[in-house]
């Protein structure tokens, strides 16, 4: 086994091709309360993406501590267990990044400093304690869906989303992302060892992927990017097709990862659909770039 360099070891840990959709929950609850008529200064935008990115970055370095002894028998290629980055170090890069996080985030405001210590001690009950539980999904699904609501309380829009009207629209945003999420990460379940159970979570997947459609409809306000969604879809479809026609533990865990690694980058386009749908074109646009680069970069690292 070749060797990689300690900074890159300590990078291939926060998983890369994943990290680059974590901006894209922050920049769509940016967009939902801006069309709502919150305002936002560059530097308080550029705090809160960073906040989305040391939360993102911490959790997924804390998944492979906690996993270390498990990922030994499963993926020995892993930088923890191949010895590449020791447990302890990576255990305080973990730390150390979701201590940046909470200090950019107190620097914007402490209603923003108490949702992302929300969240960041969602991911520690994840990947401490709910993962291999039946409620582990539900977990990462409030993860990624309350890095929406990073964005949106970094604008200082809760103190103004006082109507059950005004705030069905980002809730009714994250509870998708959610629903969206919480099938990815069911999927994600048969990564390793397969199984016919993966099938139906996929097609949830993709069902959850065509609700912005549906949104638009409940939503007339919003004009949906039909367009970016369609294209979700027909890049989740053909996965979804495979692993259901997949036979064999090894087949369909093979299928598996295929289908998480394309969904992963898939939560950036989802979020563009969204930000299509509030008129936030430049967001739209960046998440785009973001879900295009999140495939290049996945040929270098690993995206689970």
């Amino acid at each position: 086994m070749v060797k990689q360099s300690r900074v890159r070891s300590l990078f291939t840990l926060t998983r890369p091709p994943a990290l680059l959709t974590a901006p894209s929950d922050t920049l769509t609850g940016v967009a939902c309360a801006s069309a709502l008529g919150a305002q936002l200064e560059w530097y308080t935008l550029l705090s809160a993406v960073c906040v989305s990115l040391f939360i993102y970055a911490g959790g997924m370095v804390m998944n492979d501590v906690f996993d270390a002894t498990l990922d030994a028998q499963e993926r020995p290629e892993r930088p923890i267990p191949s010895g590449q980055v020791s447990l302890h170090l990576a255990g305080s890069f973990g730390v150390s990044l979701h201590a940046l996080a909470l200090l950019c985030a107190w620097r914007v405001s402490g209603a923003l400093l108490l949702v992302s210590a929300g969240v960041i001690m969602m991911t520690y009950a994840y990947n401490a304690l709910l993962k291999e539980s039946p409620l582990g999904p539900l977990a990462m699904a409030l993860c990624r869906a309350g890095n929406l609501w990073v964005g949106v309380t970094a604008t200082g829009a809760l103190a103004h989303l006082s109507s059950s009207d005004t705030l069905s629209v980002p809730l009714s945003l994250s509870a998708i992302t959610a629903l969206y999420v919480y099938s990815l990460t069911s999927v994600s379940r048969f990564e390793v060892h397969g199984g016919r159970g993966a099938v139906r979570w996929a097609w949830m997947l993709t069902l959850s992927a065509a609700l912005p459609i549906g949104a638009g409809l409940y939503f007339p306000s919003l004009n949906i990017g039909v367009i970016t969604c369609g294209y979700l879809l027909y890049t989740l479809l053909p996965f979804t097709l495979k692993l259901s026609r997949a036979e064999g533990e090894v087949t369909q865990a093979r299928g598996a990862r295929a289908l998480v690694g394309v969904g992963v980058r898939g939560v950036a386009l989802l979020n563009a659909s969204w930000c299509v749908a509030l008129g936030a074109w430049g967001s739209a646009l960046a998440l785009l770039t973001l879900s295009y680069s999140a495939g290049w970069v996945a040929r270098r690292f690993a995206t689970t």
